[in-house]
C-alpha cells in the first residue's frame, strides 16, 4: 500500500522590514564579522521564517559564504551576492555537532544552525564565534533570559571557562512571539531583543541570568512590553491583545 507525505518548500522569504527588524540591532549584527546570535521562541512562533529572513538578508547584501545546518530544510534559498550551502540533518550529515565540525572545512564566514541539541554543539558554536565567524542559532525558549539560562547550563563547568567564553561571544539574543492582528488578518511577530553589552556579558559570565531583564530595562533595550506598546500605537494590535 504505497503512501506519501508531501511538504511544500517555501520560496518567498519574508524581509527584515516586513518583520519590523530592519534599521536596528538585528540588522547591525548581520553586518558584523563575528559573534553569536540566539534566535529563540516557543514552538510554532514563526522563528523558522525569521531564521530564513536573516539568512536571506546576508545572502542578498554580503559577499560571503554561508553554511546552514537545519533539522529539515523548509525554505530554499536561491543564490544572491553570497553563497549559501544548506545541509539537512540525516540527509547530508549525521548530527549537528558533526555538521559544525565539517563546516569548518568549507571555510564559512557565516554559520547558521537550526537547533542546539547537546553540549558538544553548544561548545562548538562558541568556538566558531570566537574564531571569527558570525554564528546564528535557533533555540526553543520562552524569552531571552530563558534562552541564555539554557545555554549557560549546557556549557557550565566548575572552572567557569565555558560561561566566560559564552559571555565574550554573545552579541544578540532575540525572542519571537506571535500576536493576533487588530484587522484579523493573521498574526504579527513581536520581539524582545537582548544586546550583548558589557553588563550583559558580565551577567552571562557569572550565570546571573536573573538580572538580564533589569539590564534590558535600564539600558533601554527592546523588551516585549516596549514592542507591544509600539504595535498598539500604530494600530497593529488591539489593547486587549497587548495586555
Amino acid at each position: 500500500c504505497p503512501s506519501a507525505s508531501l511538504q511544500q518548500i517555501i520560496t518567498q522569504i519574508p524581509r527584515l522590514i516586513d518583520l519590523n527588524l530592519s534599521n536596528g540591532a538585528v540588522e547591525r549584527f548581520l553586518s558584523e564579522p563575528s559573534g553569536l546570535m540566539l534566535l529563540c521562541g516557543r514552538p510554532r512562533c514563526g522563528k523558522i521564517n525569521t531564521f530564513a529572513a536573516l539568512l536571506s538578508y546576508i545572502n542578498q547584501n554580503r559577499k560571503v559564504r554561508i553554511v546552514s545546518v537545519e533539522p529539515q530544510i523548509h525554505i530554499h534559498h536561491a543564490s544572491g551576492q553570497g553563497t549559501l550551502i544548506q545541509r539537512e540533518i540525516a540527509v547530508d550529515t549525521q548530527g549537528f555537532a558533526q555538521a559544525v565540525r565539517q563546516a569548518r572545512n568549507q571555510d564559512p564566514d557565516i554559520l547558521a544552525v537550526g537547533a542546539i541539541p547537546d553540549r558538544e554543539t553548544a561548545e562548538a558554536l562558541i568556538q566558531e564565534a570566537a574564531s571569527g565567524r558570525l554564528v546564528i542559532a535557533l533555540m526553543d525558549a520562552a524569552n531571552c533570559a530563558n534562552a541564555v539560562e539554557q545555554y549557560t547550563r549546557a556549557v557550565y563547568s566548575e572552572d567557569g571557562r565555558g560561561l566566560t567564553r559564552l559571555g565574550h561571544v554573545v552579541r544578540l539574543v532575540v525572542c519571537q512571539h506571535l500576536v493576533n492582528r487588530a484587522d484579523h488578518r493573521g498574526k504579527a511577530p513581536a520581539f524582545e531583543i537582548l544586546e550583548g553589552t558589557p553588563e550583559v556579558q558580565r551577567a552571562i559570565a557569572t550565570a546571573d541570568t536573573s538580572s538580564l531583564y533589569h539590564i534590558m530595562r535600564e539600558e533601554g533595550m527592546q523588551t516585549l512590553g516596549r514592542h507591544l506598546s509600539r504595535l498598539l500605537e500604530v494600530g497593529w494590535i488591539s489593547q486587549e491583545e497587548a495586555l
